[in-house]
């Protein structure tokens, strides 16, 4: 190993170092990836994966939160198929703050219900877990 080999194997630690707290960053994934694998190995395999795709513009809450007031009591009497989408599209993309909101609340009641990790016992839907890790792309 010569100096120069030495030098960059350096750089490339604090490189690595400084890109793991870079949200999205390939040191990042392999942060999560090896997070991952010690969970892995002191409670071995997931028993359950999931995939949560709250859709905002669909959503009379996201909606609400951009600011539109909604009866809900009058919600589908005057409605076509399709006929609010582009307008549900565009307030929620003129409110990016209320789509965070909407997602942030939408994933936390989910982990709260199917996990139980507001419940006292800790007990779920699935019953009492041992660990679950969350990630957002």
């Amino acid at each position: 190993e010569t100096e120069g080999e030495r030098a960059a194997s350096k750089l490339i630690q604090y490189v690595s170092y400084v890109a793991e707290h870079v949200p999205g960053s390939m040191s990042e994934i392999q942060n999560m990836r090896e997070d991952m694998f010690s969970i892995v190995n002191c409670n071995g395999l997931p028993h359950i994966f999931l995939t949560l795709n709250p859709t905002d513009t669909n959503n009379p809450i996201a909606q609400v939160l951009a600011g539109r007031d909604i009866d809900l009591d009058r919600f589908f009497h005057e409605l076509s198929p399709g006929s609010e989408n582009l307008e549900r599209s565009k307030i929620i993309s003129q409110n990016p703050i209320a789509a965070a909101q909407f997602f942030h609340k939408s994933v936390t009641n989910l982990i709260e219900i199917l996990l139980g990790t507001k419940r006292e016992n800790k007990r779920g839907v699935f019953g009492e877990i041992s660990v679950y890790y969350g990630v957002v792309e």
